[in-house]
């Protein structure tokens, strides 16, 4: 069930694009190409010393159609392809294919409820270890998710409620697949025309193929197979969005609290995300983001491969810098550097283990837009 979810969900976000909608409807397609060159101190994402530097290519393929259903309903789709390939380094190769389907529509009083279908799979050719057990990042994965969600407008804001059910598959180790329901609800605030609030909270249950661990007298832990592991997340989230003619800038903050049967599998999260986008001078845009990562981990030795596997878990900063050339065409600059984040620990070994990696980008972006 969870390997056919991504395969089945594009499938059916390709045949809603064919066959939902009249032609008489409104409707937006867009269509972006990106082809870049990447200098990355560190794609195998190893602690301490990464080694040599590697020069990377990369092409992102993205497709957006959006329309109208019966002058009361919209319907969003989206359809993303990665690959990227490391010379000199082919074992990091990979390959990341994205879909998201969803159907809403107007309800009286100013409400909407809706459906949605998203996928992501990720895949790597192989993961090998050199003689200094450098290994290569295991980011290859699939997952699913599904949710029913309402919303409302109102004169001074909106709220929402969502509910589904979450799927992960983690090809290197199958003890970590996992499935489980999801729920949230969100509140949002605008005291002034330019400035937006939204306070949020999530709830998720992950019940694991795995067993659960117990941990001994000695420190060690062990395997119970007698109980399946099960992990409950908590977040709740406060950000704000302030919108100029020329710039708009953001901030967010959430606290993760994860809770799991399984013994050093637990972890308080602190995440702060603010960012910054404008028109510097002429049709210069520039992009500024970051993230501050605080957590405490029962134990650093025995986090989840998963829990970093796109780098969600650590500090990060990033810089692009675009501009447009000629028609359909335009030009982009980034950097991003990534440092360790799960570095408080009760751990004391490894509570200070390094990570650093640089990422420098050059690339060119062409985009279509169909309006009917």
């Amino acid at each position: 069930m969870v390997a056919c979810m991504p395969r089945l969900s594009i499938a059916i976000t390709l045949l809603l694009a064919l066959f939902v909608g009249s032609p008489r409807a409104a409707a937006q397609t867009s269509v972006v190409v990106k082809l870049g060159q990447e200098l990355d101190t560190n794609p195998r994402r190893v602690d301490g010393d990464p080694g040599p530097a590697f020069t990377a290519s990369r092409v992102v393929v993205n497709l957006d159609d959006r329309r109208d259903i019966a002058q009361r309903g919209m319907l969003d789709l989206s359809l993303d392809a990665l690959g990227r390939h490391v010379f000199g380094l082919g074992e990091e190769d990979s390959l990341g294919l994205s879909g998201g389907a969803s159907l809403r529509g107007d309800v009286r009083d100013r409400g909407v409820l809706g459906v949605s279908l998203s996928t992501r799979d990720r895949f790597e050719p192989a993961r090998d270890c050199d003689a200094a057990a450098r290994c290569s990042a295991n980011q290859d994965y699939r997952a699913a998710a599904l949710s029913v969600f309402g919303a409302r407008d109102t004169d001074w804001g909106g709220y929402g409620v969502d509910t589904g059910l979450q799927l992960f598959r983690f090809r290197p180790d199958g003890d970590l697949d996992r499935l489980g329901p999801t729920g949230g609800a969100w509140l949002e605030l605008q005291p002034t025309d330019p400035l937006r609030l939204t306070l949020g909270y999530d709830v998720s249950a992950h019940y694991y193929s795995g067993a659960r661990t117990t941990l001994g007298t000695n420190g060690g832990t062990y395997v119970d197979p007698d109980e399946s592991r099960r992990d409950t997340e908590h977040i709740a989230s406060l950000a704000a969005a302030w919108r100029t003619t020329r710039w708009r800038l953001g901030a967010r903050y959430s606290l993760t609290l994860s809770r799991s049967n399984s013994s050093a599998r637990s972890y308080d999260r602190h995440v702060v995300e603010p960012s910054v986008t404008g028109l510097l001078v002429g049709d210069l845009l520039v992009r500024v983001s970051a993230r501050v990562v605080r957590a405490r981990y029962d134990r650093r030795a025995s986090l989840d491969a998963t829990l970093d596997v796109d780098d969600d878990a650590r500090n990060r900063v990033s810089v692009t810098l675009e501009h447009p050339l000629a028609g359909p065409v335009s030009a982009e600059l980034g950097y991003s550097v990534f440092t360790q984040s799960i570095a408080l620990s009760s751990d004391a070994d490894t509570a200070h283990a390094s990570y650093v990696r640089h990422i420098a980008v050059a690339a060119l972006t062409f985009g279509w837009r169909s309006d009917q």
